[in-house]
């Protein structure tokens, strides 16, 4: 199956990519798992030490990481494990997007949960189920009433981390991408 979508994508330029839209209500949600406070942190870019850049932040995600830095929607939580940042994610208020392609809802009361990523030295650990929990209980204290995120498929391990804290899956959908061109199977979604 790899070999005929990397083939597919290179010959037809046409790729697609299953996902799941999960989401639960801020309202009452509690930690499975205490956490020192002093270990979770909103870390600048001055944070991120040499494992980040060579694994995760590449010099494009940097670019990226800045604007997001200037942006007043978005916010970053991260998780210090050993006394170095482990983990971080994204929070994104008042809009839920997939991809930065497809707007799904555009609300004050909600938030989306993305890009998070933990250091491979630290995976096992738990540390990316307690950084969604401590997501959702920001975007809780910030206001937002409802918690999104979106899944690919195949990342079984992300997935069992978000409904092990109670985000429920509302949605299988599909992105598909032929050559310039982008469509999104889920109803309601407006390409930016």
């Amino acid at each position: 199956m790899i070999a005929v979508r990397k083939i597919t994508e290179k010959v037809f330029r046409f790729s697609w990519q299953p996902m799941y839209l999960l989401s639960m209500e801020t309202e009452g949600f509690q930690v499975n798992e205490y956490i020192d406070d002093k270990r979770i942190v909103h870390p600048t870019l001055d944070d991120f030490g040499q494992d980040w850049k060579e694994s995760f932040l590449t010099q494009q995600k940097t670019v990226i990481f800045q604007e997001r830095y200037e942006n007043k929607d978005t916010e970053i939580v991260g998780i210090v494990d050993d006394g170095e940042l482990a983990c971080v994610g994204w929070i994104y208020y008042g809009e839920v997007s997939v991809g930065g392609k497809f707007l799904l809802k555009k609300d004050p009361s909600v938030a989306l949960l993305y890009d998070d990523f933990t250091l491979p030295a630290h995976r096992g650990r738990h540390l990316h189920r307690m950084l969604n929990e401590q997501r959702v209980l920001t975007a809780g204290k910030h206001g937002s009433k409802k918690c999104y995120t979106v899944v690919y498929t195949h990342n079984k391990p992300s997935l069992n981390n978000y409904l092990k804290i109670g985000m429920k899956i509302e949605k299988r959908f599909c992105v598909y991408h032929f050559g310039n061109r982008y469509h999104c199977t889920l109803e309601d979604s407006k390409l930016f």
